[in-house]
């Protein structure tokens, strides 16, 4: 017969274990779900967020570097507006949000936003080509 000692010790492990499952499995599921069960979160004041500039401010004083202007190409429409707006018109036909494209995106779907950077390039020669 084990000692009472014996069962002490499984009971804790047992116990410490099954607590690792639980902990783990209530850190699964959408944020809106989580955000309702975790009781430490709430709307803040506005106040309570920095502006930009001081945002910036502070990464840079805490050591941080950012690249604040990044401009790798200019727009070759750029100093013909009817031009450029028409590409616009023309890209908004079959990409009317742009939103639904980062969301695919963000979650590791890089097809549409591909799909939709070429089309821009695309229009943008068509573009350029025409008298």
């Amino acid at each position: 017969m084990r000692s009472p000692k014996v069962f002490q010790v499984i009971k804790r492990v047992f116990w410490a274990g099954s607590s690792k499952i639980r902990a783990k499995n209530e850190r699964k599921g959408a944020p809106e779900d989580r955000a309702k069960v975790n009781v430490n979160t709430g709307a803040i004041s506005s106040d309570c967020i920095p502006s930009s500039n001081d945002a910036v401010e502070m990464y840079h004083s805490s050591g941080g570097h950012l690249q604040l202007e990044n401009s790798f190409a200019a727009d070759p429409l750029a100093q013909l507006q009817h031009k450029a707006l028409k590409r616009d018109r023309e890209f908004a036909k079959y990409f009317p949000s742009l939103h639904e494209i980062f969301h695919k995106v963000s979650n590791g779907d890089y097809e549409p936003f591909k799909n939709a950077l070429l089309y821009y390039i695309r229009l943008t020669n068509f573009l350029l080509e025409q008298n």
